[in-house]
């Protein structure tokens, strides 16, 4: 069986964009944090004396490859989060475009996710209620004329009452009318 790919990168731009986003923010902090605390310790252990600038070079000259590969694997943490992400983007954006098809009254398919999306459950719900909306249920065309009957007596019943109090009806079916 051949592995279903999604063929876009982006899927949900607003959702997505805000998790690179985050992820960078996120990373720059890291940074910023790592930076903030490895200069006190690198010019204190190396007991460097001079202006910030001479610590700074120190600490570039001993560090210089930590922080080459910490910038040079963010793509790859990035586009993962992108990869992830698809996990539950593509199968809402999926729901979301049967949800417009259905509205617009048009005929929906079953809605079936990847083997590794999440919310799977959310598909079968939506398939179970499209199942429930498309599928005519038993008896309420023969039940339907009997209904009509009964609540158009119920309503004469009502229109003819000369009470201004409003009356209870133990029908469960029965029509709300109000007195105005």
């Amino acid at each position: 069986m051949q592995k279903a790919t999604r063929k876009r990168l982006i899927i949900d731009s607003k959702v997505q964009g805000a998790l690179l986003r985050r992820c960078i923010v996120h990373w720059v902090i890291f940074g910023l944090a790592a930076l903030v605390l490895l200069l006190p310790l690198h010019i204190l252990g190396r007991g460097i004396d001079g202006p910030l600038s001479v610590g700074l070079a120190s600490m570039w000259d001993q560090y210089k490859l930590l922080i080459l590969v910490v910038v040079v694997i963010m793509p790859a943490f990035l586009y993962d989060l992108v990869k992830l992400s698809h996990r539950f983007a593509g199968p809402i954006t999926r729901l979301r475009n049967e949800m417009r098809r259905a509205a617009r009254g048009e005929r929906v398919k079953p809605v079936h996710f990847r083997e590794n999306d999440f919310w799977q459950e959310v598909a079968d719900e939506f398939n179970a209620l499209i199942e429930r909306i498309e599928k005519p249920v038993e008896g309420r065309d023969s039940n339907s004329d009997e209904n009509s009957n009964s609540n158009e007596n119920s309503r004469a019943e009502v229109a003819e009452s000369p009470s201004s109090e409003p009356e209870v009806c133990d029908e469960p079916n029965a029509p709300v009318v109000l007195n105005v």
